[in-house]
């Protein structure tokens, strides 16, 4: 039986070589005053056999002031380590000037994470301010992790991918539709007035 446990435990023990922290974006393309949500995950969590899995993690990054701006109050966590109504977390995120931290420690079973590639850690919101094509504002500043099996291990750095998209102008309406608007306009009109 003790045997089986440490199987166990060395199957499922922390692997940061595979690990990777992302920042993904809901669309690839927004309009200049277009909420952008941001969701920071941790990836790549299965190594053939072996499954990562965290305790603890701390994550920063920064983003472009000239082309996003934050949104009060939207750093929120994703419950990596169980569901909202009983959370089994110390969740902490804020922003700071043009960067975003966040950190968080769980307790107890960490059931999101397991048998997945990808978990998803929290979430930040921002406004789009200016145009840009293929734009990649955010840079990490900071993504460790813990060892679920190990409290008592040092955190370690995890590979990180930032997400790119496009800002586009509001488009405007056609110029020939609202001449076609402005002569059907016309002949109702005319219609109501010789009736």
């Amino acid at each position: 039986m003790k045997k089986l446990f440490l199987m166990l435990v060395a199957a499922v023990s922390f692997n940061a070589n595979a690990a990777l922290i992302s920042l993904t974006t809901d669309k690839d393309v927004y309009n200049v005053g277009d909420t952008v949500t941001v969701t920071v995950s941790l990836t790549d969590l299965s190594n053939g056999p072996f499954q990562t899995l965290f305790s603890a993690y701390v994550t920063a990054f920064s983003f472009d002031t000239a082309l996003l701006q934050f949104v009060d109050g939207s750093v929120k966590s994703a419950f990596p380590f169980g569901n909202s109504i009983t959370p089994l977390e110390l969740f902490f995120g804020g922003v700071s000037s043009n960067s975003v931290s966040a950190s968080s420690t769980g307790f107890g079973l960490a059931a999101p994470q397991f048998g997945g590639n990808t978990v998803a850690l929290y979430t930040v919101e921002f406004i789009a301010r200016t145009l840009g094509d293929n734009v990649t504002p955010f840079t990490f500043l900071q993504s460790d992790f813990s060892d679920a099996f190990d409290p008592s291990a040092q955190s370690t750095s995890a590979d990180t991918r930032t997400a790119s998209f496009s800002v586009a102008e509001v488009p405007a309406p056609s110029t020939l539709l609202l001449s076609l608007l402005a002569l059907a306009g016309v002949a109702v009109a005319r219609s109501r007035k010789q009736a």
